[in-house]
């Protein structure tokens, strides 16, 4: 997931930018690991333990259906197939 992560910031981003491309991509990251690790710990104190082990799949699945129509609205999956 980082190395295709990062080949899409290099691909997508200009070259004259690429250094805070990937600096924006990599700060992004761990920002989501911090709020997510903060969230799972107050929905294990404060839920139930269903609660806690839906939530990330559904997280998951949110974010796989966004980044689908975010490719599908730009080409990326036609390129691709090219």
């Amino acid at each position: 997931t980082m190395v295709t992560g990062m080949t899409l910031v290099q691909r997508l981003t200009p070259q004259g930018q690429l250094n805070e491309g990937m600096t924006l991509a990599v700060t992004a990251l761990l920002g989501g690991i911090a709020t997510g690790s903060a969230t799972a710990g107050w929905l294990i104190d404060h839920t139930t333990p269903s609660t806690a082990y839906v939530t990330p799949v559904a997280a998951a699945a949110l974010a796989f259906l966004l980044a689908f129509q975010r490719t599908l609205t730009r080409g990326i999956v036609v390129e691709a197939v090219k």
